[in-house]
């Protein structure tokens, strides 16, 4: 069941813009003018997402005052006069998507699966959130909508999905949309850094051992194929995997059992697979380090993750994003890039790729006095990306 509230905000909603809206799931939906949100208060039921709807200026002054009422609750602009400006200034004040009007049945499946995604639940991984990461795929450059596209159309089969992309693209976060977007969202995402296992512990790691299995098992431990159960295990950076648990994990994704260290009790496996890795991948095949048929096995669906030299006019809606969430998160002011600033930034290499922006933009935060981030603030890295002449 889903309900959505439509705030009007220039009385141009038109109820026969969103028929559709009922055959896509929305169970009900309420209009109200923008006066009304003065008698909004958190002790009423929080709607499933609220819509924002008609002229950019006057909606996006809307939307603190809404999520100081329902702070958990997912916010969307639905612009009449779409710019932007707009767009980029209504993401910046918290609404997760912008819409132009009126709404096809394409954006409205995207807003659903939008509000499906905020209920994850939390995972022993560490959030996205909490390094500074966006939560969704942020720009609208081509290769961008592609890679939505790709997501959206695999995420409801349970097909072992692998994800190409350099260090710092967003891997992890394609997946946690995979997973959002699955049938199994509401189960855990488990994610599993390959890099950080130390080889001799691998096995328990990934499928648990018994009390006594080895010297110092004092006791049982779930590993990470029984945490993942219904849910879906991520193997991030697969190309460190020790080679001599690759046949065991082969051995799994082909039928499904496995058995904890120390126990000759077969369990059963139901979660969905997903694998990230880097270049390395290819010359680990290469070089005898990565089982070949444990590549193919991964490599069921790839997804590649374009760099950010690859959509650089994302560059200005990234920056805005990383520079609303450090100011929030150092109690800074500032909350522009002057032109001259973003002209540097869209210059830059960024062979760190987003991850990279991300460090930019937080040690301009950090270093700023006032509103305006400059290529003062951005450090002697940007000197040479002068503007052409």
């Amino acid at each position: 069941m889903t309900r959505i509230y439509v705030i009007d905000v220039g009385n141009e909603f038109r109820t026969e813009d969103v028929s559709s809206w009922r055959d896509a799931g929305v169970t009900r939906f309420e209009v109200f003018r923008a006066e009304a949100i003065r008698s909004f208060t958190s002790s009423a039921e929080p709607p499933d997402l609220v819509l924002i709807y008609g002229d950019d200026a006057r909606g996006t002054l809307l939307i603190p005052r809404i999520a100081a009422v329902w702070p958990q609750t997912p916010l969307a602009v639905c612009s009449t006069a779409p710019s932007v400006s707009g767009a980029i200034a209504a993401i910046r004040s918290g609404a997760m998507d912008y819409q132009t009007a009126p709404l096809s049945p394409e954006a409205i499946d995207h807003l659903l699966r939008s509000i499906e995604s905020t209920h994850e639940p939390r995972t022993p991984a560490a959030d996205p959130a909490d390094r500074g990461e966006p939560k969704q795929l942020i720009g609208c450059s081509a290769p961008i909508r592609r890679l939505h596209q790709r997501i959206e159309a695999i995420a409801p089969y349970d097909v072992t999905v692998l994800i190409h992309g350099e260090v710092g693209t967003g891997k992890e976060l394609v997946a946690r949309l995979i997973h959002q977007s699955s049938r199994r969202a509401a189960a855990p995402l488990i994610v599993l850094n390959c890099s950080a296992i130390v080889p001799s512990l691998c096995e328990g790691e990934l499928f648990g051992y018994e009390k006594g299995a080895f010297t110092g098992a004092r006791t049982g431990r779930v590993g990470a194929f029984e945490a993942a159960h219904k849910g879906t295990l991520f193997f991030d950076q697969i190309q460190e995997l020790p080679l001599a648990i690759q046949p065991k994990l082969l051995r799994v994704l082909e039928n499904r059992t496995y058995a904890r260290l120390g126990s000759t009790r077969a369990m059963s496996v139901d979660a969905r697979v997903i694998a990230a890795a880097d270049g390395a991948l290819d010359e680990a095949v290469r070089a005898g380090r990565f089982r070949r048929d444990l590549y193919y096995r991964l490599n069921v669906v790839k997804l590649s993750v374009p760099p950010l030299r690859e959509r650089m006019e994302d560059i200005p809606l990234l920056s805005e994003h990383f520079l609303d969430r450090f100011s929030r998160r150092f109690g800074k002011r500032a909350g522009i890039i002057s032109q001259e600033a973003l002209g540097r930034l869209i210059r830059h290499p960024w062979d760190g790729n987003v991850r990279e922006l991300g460090n930019v933009i937080e040690r301009a935060v950090i270093a700023s006095r006032g509103r305006v981030i400059t290529s003062r603030e951005l450090g002697r890295d940007f000197a040479s990306c002068e503007d052409p002449a």
